[in-house]
C-alpha cells in the first residue's frame, strides 16, 4: 500500500520519475508505471488506499479524461490532492481549488525550493518513514559536499587577487571563494583573467 499516489499524463512520465526518485526516500510512492494485472482495478486499489494523491498540472493532464477520473476519484474517497504544476498551462476549472507548488523549469535539483514546499505539505498529511536525504552535491551537481571554501580577499590576505587564486591552487583547493570586491576590475588581473586561472 503506498503513502502517495502520482496523477498524471504519460506524457509526463519523465518529470513524474524525477518527482518519485526525490520523494521515495520519505514516502512510498506509486505511479502507473507499476501496474499490474487489469489497469483500472490497479489504479482504483491504489488511489483508495493511498494516503494522499499528487496531480501533475499541464497542458497534456488537462486534456486527459483518465487523469480527471482519478482526482475526481480521489476527491470521493476523501484523499487529499497536493498539485504540482509544471507548465504555464490553466488548471481546469473543477480542479482549481487544490493547491499548487510550481514545478515549471524544475530539473530534478533537490535544493528547488517549490520541492521543500512539496515535501512540507506532504509532511502535514503523512509522516515521513524517515528523514530527508542529506545532499551529496549542490550546483547541479558540480561542487560535492561537504565543502571548505578557501576565502580571497585583497582586503584580508594583503596580496593581489591573482597571487593569492594561484597560491590556493598549488595546494590543489577545489573550490576557492573570491570577494566580489576584488571580481570588479580594480586590479589588472581582471574577472577575465581571474578565471584563465
Amino acid at each position: 500500500m503506498a503513502d502517495i499516489f502520482i496523477a498524471y499524463s504519460s506524457q509526463n512520465e519523465a518529470i513524474v520519475k524525477a518527482l518519485h526518485d526525490c520523494l521515495e526516500h520519505q514516502w512510498n510512492v506509486v505511479y502507473d508505471y507499476y501496474t499490474v494485472g487489469d489497469f483500472t482495478e490497479f489504479i482504483e486499489n491504489e488511489i483508495k488506499n493511498s494516503k494522499c494523491l499528487i496531480a501533475i498540472f499541464s497542458e497534456q493532464s488537462k486534456e486527459s479524461q483518465i487523469f480527471r477520473n482519478e482526482l475526481l476519484f480521489a476527491q470521493d474517497c476523501g484523499i487529499p490532492i497536493l498539485g504540482a504544476k509544471i507548465d504555464e498551462s490553466e488548471i481546469s476549472l473543477i480542479f482549481r481549488s487544490i493547491s499548487y507548488c510550481e514545478f515549471i523549469n524544475w530539473d530534478g535539483d533537490l535544493t528547488y525550493p517549490e520541492l521543500n514546499k512539496l515535501k512540507a505539505r506532504i509532511s502535514k498529511v503523512i509522516s515521513p518513514k524517515s528523514t530527508p536525504q542529506r545532499l551529496t552535491h549542490v550546483v547541479s551537481d558540480k561542487i560535492p559536499l561537504p565543502i571548505l571554501f578557501q576565502s580571497v580577499s585583497s582586503f584580508e590576505t594583503q596580496l593581489p587577487t591573482h597571487e593569492a587564486i594561484e597560491a590556493l591552487n598549488i595546494f590543489k583547493f577545489p573550490s576557492i571563494l573570491v570577494s566580489a570586491y576584488d571580481l570588479e576590475e580594480k586590479e589588472k588581473y581582471n574577472q577575465k583573467n581571474l578565471s584563465k586561472i
